[in-house]
């Protein structure tokens, strides 16, 4: 159903750099480089995760209420890219926890303050939660 995720930035070779390190957890590359535009995939059939300069020409800003999910294999995975985004630059905007039982996540802001989330479904996350998160 998605075919690939936005995100706006003022420095497209800063914000490069801080997402080949964070989605290359996920197996991701580079599918392509434009003047204004990078796009990243693990698999060309599936979803892309692209970063631009807006098209309007005005400053890119976060939006409210807006954020991408990161779908994780495990917990240990929800942790340690919450974890890198940190030690990259990014802001914390929710330590990796349980929500609800079945859903695992942290949240973390970009470089240019865009909301993201790592996460991973489970049948039963109550045990996943930990005091032992090494954060940077």
């Amino acid at each position: 159903m998605i075919g690939y995720v936005t995100l706006g930035t003022n420095d497209l070779e800063r914000a490069g750099a801080f997402y080949d390190k964070l989605l290359a957890q996920f197996g991701a590359v580079r599918a392509y480089t434009l003047e204004r535009m990078i796009a990243w995939s693990n698999d060309p059939v599936k979803p892309m995760f692209v970063i631009t300069g807006p098209s309007d020409g005005n400053a890119a800003t976060p939006g409210n209420g807006v954020m991408v999910a990161t779908l994780c294999n495990d917990a240990e995975q929800v942790r340690a890219v919450h974890s890198l985004a940190l030690s990259l630059g990014a802001e914390n905007a929710g330590t990796p926890e349980e929500f609800g039982g079945t859903f695992f996540g942290g949240y973390f802001r970009d470089l240019d303050d865009n909301k993201i989330c790592a996460f991973v479904m489970s049948p039963d996350t109550s045990d996943l939660s930990s005091d032992e998160v090494e954060t940077p």
